[in-house]
This record gives C-alpha cells, structure tokens and sequence, in this order.
C-alpha cells in the first residue's frame, strides 16, 4: 500500500506547471490581441494630433483678434506665402502676438501642411486650419 502510494505522490509532483501547447496557445491570443488594439491606438494619437492643431489655430485667431483690438491693426509678419506658411512664419506669427497669449501658451503645430494664413502680405488677420 505505501509503494502504491509514494508511487502516486510521485507522478502527481511532475504534472505540475503548464504544458508547451497550452503555452503556445496563450501565446498565440495574446499575439491576435496586440494585433488588434495597436493600430486603434495609432489612430487615436493622430486625431488628438488634429484636435491639438485645431486647438493651436483658434488659440492664434483669438491673440490675433486681442491685437488688433489693441493696436488697431493686425500683426506685421513678413511671410513668403500667405496660403502656406513654414514653422518659421507660425513662430514669427506666435512671437509678434505673444503678449496677447496666455502666459506659458505654446503654439506648436504637429502638421504645418494643415495651416493657412487669411490677410495680406504683412499683415495676417487670422490662421485656418484645413485638415480633415
């Protein structure tokens, strides 16, 4: 009866842990479930992306407006093209009404391509942003 016993307790010692196929198994569904959330989440990073974008071009209208309440006319930024301005136009705009901005306001746009000047040459009287 004992060896019968020991003999039991013995076999039951090496079946503990998993086995490969349930390892792989768990494996494989955690794979298909990466696989599904990871692009849902790039997608989220681009619309708060255009959402931030968004945010920053009303933020400008609004300081450009104050400036031109203030001073009578709207800021006098030379820029080479009034529909497609660079980094350095926007930042060049940002600086001229930076005063009119809330303290610690950063204007920083993630896609320059979506942003349009509206005025003239000299002076911008408000920024749009086009992206979708």
């Amino acid at each position: 009866m004992n060896q019968l016993l020991s003999k039991k307790l013995k076999m039951t010692k090496n079946n503990k842990g998993f086995t490969l196929i349930e390892l792989i198994v768990v494996i494989a569904i955690l794979g298909i479930l990466a696989a599904i959330a990871i692009p849902r989440l790039g997608a989220f990073q681009g619309t708060a992306e255009k959402r931030a974008d968004e945010s920053n071009a009303k933020l400008l209208n609004t300081a450009i407006q104050v400036y031109y309440a203030d001073k009578g006319e709207y800021p006098d930024v030379a820029v080479a093209a009034i529909a497609t301005p660079t980094v350095a136009e926007v930042n060049a705009l940002a600086t001229a009404v930076g005063e009119f901005l809330e303290e610690g306001a950063v204007i920083e746009f993630n896609t320059i391509g979506d942003i349009e000047f509206k005025g003239a040459t000299g002076a911008i009287s408000g920024v749009v942003y086009t992206g979708n």
